[in-house]
C-alpha cells in the first residue's frame, strides 16, 4: 500500500485473488490543482485521499484479518483513518513496514505471514 494504490490480496482456503484500488490524486490532478493554488492542491489531495481510504475501507469491511504493508506512511495514515471513521473492532488489523515488492513478492509475503501466524483463511 502507498498513496497511489493499494493491492488487495484475498486469501481463502481454495484460492488467492488480487485487485488494485487506485487513488484518483494522480500527478496530473496534482499539477492542475497546484496551478490554481497550493492551498487548493492540498485541499484536493485531502479530499481524494479520504475517498481513496473510504474505498479501501469498504473492501476490507468483510474480512476478519487485514495486514497493511508497504514502504510509505500510507498504511499508518490509513490505520488512523480507520480508527477515527470506522468501527472495525471485529477486524484484526496490523501494519507492517516493508520494502517495495513485486506482485510475486507481495503474494509470497502474505502466504508466509498467514502460515507463520497460523491464521485460518476464509
Amino acid at each position: 500500500m502507498d498513496h497511489a494504490s493499494a493491492v488487495v490480496i484475498t486469501f481463502t482456503n481454495e484460492s488467492l485473488t488480487t485487485s488494485i484500488i487506485e487513488s484518483m490524486f494522480t500527478p496530473e490532478v496534482r499539477s492542475k490543482s497546484l496551478h490554481k493554488s497550493e492551498k487548493h492542491m492540498h485541499l484536493k489531495e485531502q479530499r481524494e485521499q479520504e475517498l481513496y481510504f473510504n474505498r479501501i475501507a469498504e473492501v476490507i469491511a468483510s474480512y476478519n484479518h487485514v495486514v497493511l504493508f508497504g514502504p510509505t506512511s500510507a498504511k499508518t495514515e490509513f490505520l488512523h483513518f480507520l480508527q477515527e471513521n470506522y468501527p472495525f473492532d471485529h477486524i484484526r488489523i496490523e501494519a507492517m513496514e516493508t520494502d517495495n515488492m513485486t506482485e510475486n513478492q507481495q503474494l509470497a509475503f502474505m502466504r508466509d505471514y498467514f502460515q507463520t501466524n497460523r491464521i485460518t483463511m476464509h
